[in-house]
């Protein structure tokens, strides 16, 4: 059986291996974005990218404030990544009525949750947020 380091070791070579491939596909939609979608296939995966990055922090972090810190920063990711998928989704089949007002729309949510974050009612509550069931039992 592999011990712990192993598996954490292997773990950031797939997360690396992650980074490397969206860095790619940022480039690569970068380059097409006169095509339908792909300005929102590259936010998307830029989103992917980020989330990437704050994990490989988290898990490579010395200390448990700053490993709490990038858990939550990663959050933001998260909660743009959905958006993002579905405004790549729409734009890429071409639906018509597909507009901006409608991602500003769908951002609501995701705003209000930073805002809940940022106020400190998601990540200073150690004990009621919902966030953070993982990081407490580990």
């Amino acid at each position: 059986m592999l011990s712990k380091a192993v598996l954490v070791d292997i773990y950031l070579i797939v997360l690396l291996i992650g980074t490397i491939v969206t860095t790619f596909l940022i480039v690569f939609s970068w380059q097409r974005r006169a095509i339908p979608g792909a300005a929102y296939s590259m936010a998307m995966n830029f989103f992917v990218f980020l989330w990437l990055v704050f994990t490989i922090l988290d898990w490579t972090s010395p200390n448990e404030a700053t490993k709490y810190f990038w858990n939550q920063v990663g959050y933001i990711c998260v909660g743009f990544l959905p958006m993002s998928w579905l405004a790549f989704s729409l734009k890429f089949t071409q639906r018509n009525w597909f507009s901006p007002l409608y991602m500003i729309i769908m951002s609501v949510i995701p705003t209000f949750v930073l805002f809940l974050a940022f106020r400190g009612d998601l990540w200073s509550n150690r004990t009621y947020s919902y966030f953070l069931g993982s990081f407490l039992n580990a």
